[in-house]
């Protein structure tokens, strides 16, 4: 189903999507800047998720906590995300109560200036989150692993999105406005609606919260083909049960739709569920692997074709699943794939995202990705239509010029002994 879209631009160079969606009277909003991780530099890592958890520390018209208790009492939710390439900051509500978001959300984007003590604060917070969601969750350093291999120093896909705890530890006041005051501005953000709103009186009202000036300036990313290694090893020991295995191979970002699209559904093949090739050979019928799988990590400039097994047995060894993991893949490389398995993938891929975009939340973040990084909004109508155009030649294709296994990045977790 088609919903009208319409766009229209702010004199100080926000972008506002109105979605129309009229079945129910309530609406999201997502206001997302073309800023994440990637817009860090070395020694300074982690700004973008701390300032993401800074914005919620209220500002002098709404002090800390109101944010939350005026969106509670207008029946409303509201949450936000960093990624290596966006931020978003999402409110959903009853559609009467636009007007409160659109102030809270405009409040808090032109009058943000965080006290030292909020600083401290959430740097506790962002530090401890790290320690219990990689440092101390079993296999939780893999992605840091396999970043540093991936990516040279100087690139800034080279740590995560939480950042390094060293780099939190010395963040001051001046850096944090520094980089809020280069990338949280109306000329790098996009404003989306969706849901049960009448256009006229919506543009009215953002104009009169959103139509203010702010510095603009945007922090550019300067991504360069030197920054990517298409190979590398690297292991790490923690307390695990089981050893396991991480293989990744590199992809185009965001500008090669086709290749992400061809991926994502290959992925879906191989290591998605229950009914995948992978789990079904590795797990169900050698009962080598407890765990196996298969995900795109999709990022603006470079992304990864990421696998991963994990042992059945404690006496298997890295090397030893590592090749049951190679040994299925060059399988797809001999044999590609059937027609069967193709449709099957479409098939769950778009009623998944058929699903998800029912709700104005999923609606309103994946215009804003479309609007963010494609310049078209309306792009959501079409994705369909691009899944249903991959063909079985596109996709054994892939398989054939894409799965090198012969240049891989593969993280290894030993089972500390």
């Amino acid at each position: 189903m088609k919903h009208k879209i319409t766009q229209h631009f702010l004199e100080n160079g926000l972008e506002l999507v109105i979605c129309q969606k009229d079945n129910v009277p309530l609406f999201s909003m997502n206001l997302i800047y073309k800023v994440g991780s990637k817009n860090e530099v070395e020694g300074k890592t982690g700004i973008a998720h701390l300032s993401e958890h800074l914005m919620f520390e209220g500002t002098a018209k709404f002090p800390k906590g109101e944010f939350d208790k005026i969106i509670t009492t207008a029946a409303g939710t509201n949450n936000a995300y960093t990624t290596y390439d966006w931020t978003s900051y999402t409110i959903s509500m009853p559609s009467a109560n636009l007007e409160t978001a659109l102030e809270l959300e405009s409040d808090r984007l032109f009058n943000f200036n965080p006290s030292q003590e909020a600083l401290d604060v959430q740097k506790s917070v962002v530090i401890e989150e790290i320690k219990q969601t990689i440092h101390n969750q079993p296999y939780g350093k893999w992605r840091e692993k396999l970043s540093s291999i991936a990516f040279n120093p100087s690139c800034s896909y080279y740590w995560e999105i939480p950042g390094f705890i060293e780099d939190i530890e010395k963040f001051t006041l001046e850096d944090i406005m520094s980089f809020n005051l280069s990338n949280y501005n109306p000329i790098n953000a996009k404003l989306i609606l969706a849901g049960d709103l009448e256009i006229e009186s919506t543009i009215k009202l953002v104009e009169k919260y959103f139509n203010h000036k702010r510095i603009n300036h945007k922090n550019e990313t300067i991504f360069k083909s030197e920054f990517i290694n298409k190979s590398g090893f690297t292991s790490f020991q923690d307390q695990v049960p089981l050893n396991a295995s991480f293989l990744a191979i590199q992809l185009d970002g965001f500008d090669n739709v086709t290749q992400n699209l061809v991926a994502e559904l290959f992925c879906n093949i191989a290591g998605l569920g229950r009914s995948s090739v992978l789990v079904n050979s590795l797990v169900y019928d050698k009962q080598v692997a407890s765990q196996v799988g298969a995900f795109l990590d999709r990022r603006e400039f470079a992304s990864l074709l990421t696998f991963y097994i994990i042992a059945s047995k404690p006496e298997q060894t890295n090397e030893e699943i590592f090749l049951k993991l190679k040994s299925e893949l060059n399988t797809f490389i001999e044999s590609g794939i059937i027609e069967y398995q193709l449709q099957k993938a479409k098939n769950f891929v778009w009623s998944e995202m058929a699903m998800e975009l029912e709700q104005n939340y999923a609606l309103a973040d994946t215009i804003g990705f479309y609007s963010t990084f494609y310049n078209s909004p309306e792009e959501i109508h079409n994705v369909k239509e691009k899944y249903e155009n991959i063909t079985l030649k596109d996709i054994n294709e892939f398989i054939a010029l894409k799965l090198n296994l012969n240049e891989v990045l593969r993280v290894d977790v030993e089972k500390q002994v």
